[in-house]
Parts: C-alpha cells; sequence; structure tokens
C-alpha cells in the first residue's frame, strides 16, 4: 500500500479543502486508500464536515433531511416541493440548479389554460356543443367570472365545485360541469350556469324549473325514506360528537 504522510494529508485535505477525489489524485491512490489513512491519521471525513443544507431551499424545494448516498459515492437529499409532494433528489443536482421542484413547475409551464379551468376540458365543452348544433357564445374568462361569482358552489344544491388544474387525464376528480340553463338554447352567457357533474347527468337537457319540479315529486313521493335519512344523519352526527368528547 501506498504510504501517504499525515503533514501532507492534513494540508491538502484539510487546509486546501481539497476534496476526496483531488486529493486521491495527487497521491496517485485510490479513494477507498484515502479513506483508510484519514481514519488512520484521525482527520475529519469531509462528509462530517459538510454543509448543512437541511431547510435550505432550491427554487420550489426545501431540504428536509439526507437519504444517504448513491453508488457513485453522491449525497442523497429528502426535499419538499411547494405543491406538497415529496422527491429524493441528488444534491449535486440541487446545488447546479439543475432541478427546481418535483416536476410540477415544467407542469405549469405548459398549463395554457385559464385559471383552473383546463384547456382540454373547455375544447371538450366547445367541440360537443358544436357537434350538437348548439350555439356557441361565450369564452373561457367569461365563464370563470361566472364560476367566481357562483362562490365555486353548484347552481342548484349548493355542493361545492372543483377543476382539475395538473391534468385532465385526472378528469374523475372534476366536479365543476358547465350546465345550459335552458336545454332547448345554446351556450350563452344568460344561459350557462356550473352545477356538479353528477346533478347534471340527473338534469340533462331539463331546463331549470322542469328539473326542480321533478326533484319535488321525488322527495315528495319518498318523503318518508328521506326524512328517515335525515334522521340517520343525525344520529350519526350525534354518535361522532359522543365518542369525540370521550376521547377527550
Amino acid at each position: 500500500m501506498i504510504s501517504i504522510p499525515k503533514e501532507e494529508l492534513h494540508r491538502k485535505f484539510v487546509v486546501e479543502k481539497l476534496s476526496k477525489k483531488e486529493t486521491a489524485q495527487f497521491f496517485d491512490c485510490s479513494v477507498t486508500t484515502l479513506r483508510v489513512y484519514l481514519n488512520k491519521y484521525e482527520i475529519e471525513d469531509r462528509d462530517e464536515r459538510r454543509t448543512d443544507f437541511t431547510n435550505q431551499r432550491f427554487g420550489r424545494l426545501v431540504v428536509l433531511c439526507y437519504a444517504g448516498k448513491n453508488k457513485h459515492d453522491q449525497l442523497i437529499c429528502t426535499c419538499q416541493c411547494d405543491c406538497g409532494k415529496v422527491k429524493d433528489i441528488l444534491l449535486p443536482v440541487l446545488c447546479r440548479g439543475d432541478t427546481v421542484s418535483c416536476g410540477c413547475y415544467r407542469r405549469d409551464q405548459r398549463w395554457n389554460g385559464y385559471e383552473e379551468i383546463n384547456s382540454t376540458f373547455w375544447r371538450d365543452v366547445q367541440v360537443g356543443a358544436i357537434r350538437r348544433g348548439y350555439k356557441f357564445d361565450i369564452t373561457i374568462e367569461q365563464v370563470w367570472d361566472l364560476f367566481v361569482r357562483q362562490n365555486r358552489q353548484c347552481a342548484l344544491s349548493g355542493l361545492p365545485l372543483t377543476f382539475v388544474k395538473k391534468s385532465y387525464r385526472h378528469s374523475a376528480q372534476q366536479t365543476a360541469s358547465l350546465d345550459r340553463i335552458n336545454g332547448d338554447l345554446g351556450y350563452t352567457l344568460d344561459n350557462v350556469q356550473w352545477i356538479h357533474k353528477s346533478i347534471n347527468r340527473i338534469k340533462n337537457v331539463l331546463n331549470n324549473n322542469e328539473f326542480i319540479a321533478y326533484c319535488r315529486e321525488v322527495y315528495l313521493h319518498n318523503k318518508t325514506m328521506a326524512d328517515q335519512l335525515d334522521i340517520d344523519l343525525v344520529n350519526v352526527n350525534a354518535c361522532r360528537k359522543k365518542h369525540t368528547k370521550k376521547d377527550i
């Protein structure tokens, strides 16, 4: 095994702050051999004196902790993105600025909708209207303004409405559906409303008055069952409160 003088090793590794790879190259030995001499001379390894990047921000990422090393002896950091996702990323990649998010930044850069309305969803609404022969005289900006005026709630039930902004592949998670108030007319600003997608399936081509009238008849015909559902719901809520108090 090659002999490395303690004073020379201390000067190169500690004083001049060469990396392990650079120090090993200087002494014409392997990094493994260098570690043996660092341990022999009780010189602190570079990893024990590294800068602590915990809680440091890199773009949208914040370092939570270290997650070990990869096969190339590179540090791996566990980071949390501003979107909430946690991901392991190589420290050199973070320091070089090659990665600034979990991937959401790139997706946001590709976003070409308006506010929370996905462009694919909006295009489907337009194409569907034209295919069925309905007039389409509204803009995506106008219907977003309508959504805000409705306080993000279904116009018929008051249920909360949501969009899927990240990808229309997740459209099943979206509850907001654009409905024509009068099913005989087209998509104009005075004839559209945002309602829950499930309610829109039931309403279909009915106008508001017809739909509400049918809902009333269904309720009256099943009033006993509906009242029982209300009682069951009250009992469930009371039971939950009771158990919550016991837990406290």
